[in-house]
């Protein structure tokens, strides 16, 4: 059983080892702040040599003693998350890509609101400036109407 935390832990498993290892003050801080995304294929691989065998359980590890028992559920609860990550790690490298895809066009639609509103801005200055050139429009068709009528009454008096 203390061969699968070492073989976690990147230890050798010989028994002088083992001791060492295990009378390390930083023993259970490394038991406790392990990393299981960094588990490799050969690990679980060499793992399951160990984790197969029919009596590499939590209750017979218990029987041996209260830290065996504790070791054995996690050295399992390490392979299971590795088992349980190969899963999850496709779909969340597609979610951080959608996630990514996703920013860019927040970002492109972002930049095409800005330049939609600065067009609508100039929009308004045209309808603005096309406004005011009709109403000339119509006051100098209105005088020339004038200058017209003005034109064909002095015609008639001639």
């Amino acid at each position: 059983m203390m061969a699968a935390v070492m073989t976690f832990l990147k230890e050798g498993n010989e028994w002088v080892q083992i001791k060492k290892v295990m009378s390390d003050q930083g023993f259970l801080k490394r038991i406790m702040t392990f990393d299981p995304k960094t588990v490799s294929a050969d690990t679980i691989k060499r793992i399951a040599n160990y984790t197969s065998k029919d009596d590499f359980t939590v209750e017979n590890m218990t029987k041996k003693s209260a830290m065996c028992g504790i070791l054995c559920g996690w050295v399992k609860a390490i392979e299971d998350y590795y088992k349980a990550w190969q899963i999850v790690l496709p779909k969340q490298k597609k979610l951080d890509d959608a996630n990514r895809l996703l920013e860019e066009k927040r970002a492109r639609l972002q930049k095409l609101q800005e330049d939609f509103e600065k067009l609508r801005a100039e929009l308004a200055g045209l309808e603005e400036a096309f406004a005011v050139n009709q109403r000339g429009f119509l006051e100098t068709k209105a005088e020339l109407e004038k200058l017209r009528n003005k034109i064909e009454r002095g015609d008639r008096m001639i």
